[in-house]
């Protein structure tokens, strides 16, 4: 089934009264012309579809980032040490008159394989990342239209010793000191044995 997309318009937007009627009465009519009729407690509202703009994508801003529970500026990028990995980011709509029905989506490149939503929350939260710089992603709109631009925060995450590129070369190179060391004192431990069956039979 198609999703369906909608916009809520309340008093902010010209209603009197939030509430209708039904139940006994009919909650709804279409007129011949199009328009749509509906009984309120305030009278009768009239909806003439083609006339009703589509409100723009509402701006997002990302007003709040955390790093392993701590509170940091939102300044568009976040530097993480060697042994944080818990990154909570939060946001809002900047459009008052239909913030509220805005639905959002976000991607952090490198950990999220596609769009987390639409979804009405607010925040996200990751847990164990990677090392390495990333870019966290967050679009608002409504239903299925986003603004293309959406805010942006810079993740910067400084490896530990054991998750830099050149760990595993320095385990290497231990290792093959370590072959070398044993395959030495091995040697000369059969020579010195050797020297002492030697003194043996010489001796008989």
């Amino acid at each position: 089934p198609g999703r369906l997309s909608f916009v809520s318009y309340g008093i902010e937007h010209g209603l009197r009264n939030r509430e209708f009627n039904g139940g006994a009465w009919p909650s709804s009519a279409r007129g011949r012309d199009g328009e749509l009729l509906f009984p309120s407690q305030a009278g009768l509202v009239v909806v003439r579809p083609g006339r009703l703009p589509r409100p723009s994508s509402p701006r997002v801003s990302i007003d709040r980032v955390e790093v392993e529970g701590r509170s940091m500026p939102p300044t568009g990028s976040v530097s993480m040490a060697a042994g944080a990995r818990t990154l909570a980011v939060t946001w809002t709509a900047g459009e008052p008159a239909h913030g509220r029905d805005a639905v959002f989506r976000y991607q952090l490149e490198g950990v999220d394989a596609t769009w987390r939503g639409p979804t009405r929350a607010r925040s996200a939260r990751y847990t164990s990342l990677p090392p390495g710089e990333r870019v966290f992603t967050v679009q608002a709109g409504f239903a299925d239209r986003f603004e293309p631009v959406g805010a942006r925060l810079l993740v910067d995450r400084q490896p530990a010793a054991h998750e830099s590129r050149w760990f595993p070369v320095v385990v290497v190179a231990l290792l093959a000191v370590l072959v070398v060391v044993a395959w030495r004192l091995r040697l000369r431990a059969l020579a010195a044995r050797e020297r002492r069956l030697s003194g043996i039979v010489e001796v008989r």
